[in-house]
């Protein structure tokens, strides 16, 4: 009976010393992008409705999921887009310029989603990311 109860023992010490190898390091308030997290576009200018390519490096794990927000010159700010950040820290992604996006200086921003280990899984940030500026112009421009 001691064997057993040795072996099963023996076998809860692997297997939690396993879940804690899986288990991402950092506490649950720590900022998930990592302190290099850039974001660049093309174009950089446009009408409402304009096509823009956006890419994303740096950003980190473990939770490799980014939302793409625009926020045009009076504040609206509308989600474009979620995308998945591939292993090497990169994403790239198409997002359309809402058309009814006010005229001036806007900002698009990656908002990467953040770890919660009480609840172990990846939950939408928030808080922004880093960001770029777009100007929406008037059409014709």
């Amino acid at each position: 009976m001691r064997s057993s109860k040795c072996r099963f023992a023996a076998l809860i010490l692997v297997f939690s010393g396993a879940l804690s190898l899986c288990a991402p390091a950092g506490r649950a308030d720590a900022s998930p992008v990592a302190s290099a997290a850039q974001i660049s576009m093309l174009p950089t200018s446009g009408p409402g409705g304009t096509d823009v390519r956006v890419r994303g490096a740096g950003f980190g794990q473990p939770c490799p999921v980014v939302d793409i927000y625009f926020t045009d010159a009076t504040t609206a700010t509308t989600k474009l887009g979620t995308r998945h950040v591939a292993l090497d820290g990169t994403f790239q992604a198409t997002v359309g310029i809402p058309s009814d996006a006010a005229v001036g200086p806007g900002t698009i921003s990656a908002d990467q989603w953040w770890w919660n280990p009480r609840l172990w899984l990846c939950l939408p940030h928030g808080f922004g990311g880093p960001s770029t500026t777009f100007t929406v112009t008037e059409r014709g421009e």
